[in-house]
């Protein structure tokens, strides 16, 4: 019974399918080509800055201060489960908003 339930579970993998650009017509695995011509740190800066502070503030010391989640937890005076929490939004809001700057269509 265990080897049946295995074969079923195995599913292929379609290298076109997905390394094909995007539906929205973008190839978001090359964020730099999306962004084409646009000033890139005018626009990553403008899409930290509309972050509420909470987020924002977990997102740059991880990121571009490169501390631990313990660091940012003492730092910021939260337990690391709320650290953790708060940088899979704040990466997701920070993505949100640059896809809306790429296409000019609100976030969700």
């Amino acid at each position: 019974m265990r080897d049946a339930r295995h074969a079923q579970a195995e599913v292929s993998f379609d290298e076109e399918l997905h390394t094909d650009a995007a539906e929205d017509g973008h190839d978001w695995s090359d964020p730099l080509a999306v962004l084409g011509g646009k000033d890139l740190k005018k626009t990553v800066d403008q899409a930290l800055e509309a972050l509420p502070q909470a987020y924002r503030e977990v997102l740059v010391l991880k990121e571009m201060e490169d501390c631990s989640y313990k660091e940012i937890a003492d730092i910021v005076g939260v337990p690391i489960g709320t650290v953790m929490s708060r940088l899979a939004r704040a990466r997701k809001m920070l993505g949100g908003r640059l896809r809306e700057t790429v296409d000019g269509t609100p976030h969700g």
